[in-house]
């Protein structure tokens, strides 16, 4: 799974002039982020997963890094857009 994630490029950008920024990525890396925080999990009840504890834990940590972030970028977009366009109806 690792080596997976070595050519994929999240963009990072400004959103608009607004001091935040947001994390782009396309949907085959959100399936990709998805399906592998599975796995992770999966390993991570596997009563064979001494040897690879360590490198299973850090790269949940990532994975859920990602998402969390990915997640709340997204709900401020939709936050500010909606408000944007609710208040200029108003």
């Amino acid at each position: 799974m690792e080596s997976e994630w070595e050519p994929v490029m999240l963009e990072i950008s400004a959103y608009k002039e607004t001091g935040t920024f947001i994390m782009k990525s396309g949907e085959e890396t959100v399936q990709m982020l998805d399906d592998h925080i599975v796995m992770t999990q999966a390993m991570s009840f596997s009563p064979y997963k001494k040897p690879f504890e360590g490198r299973i834990m850090t790269l949940e940590n990532k994975l859920r890094t990602t998402q969390v972030t990915r997640a709340r970028t997204h709900t401020h977009t939709y936050i500010r857009t909606y408000s944007q366009h609710t208040y200029a109806h108003t």
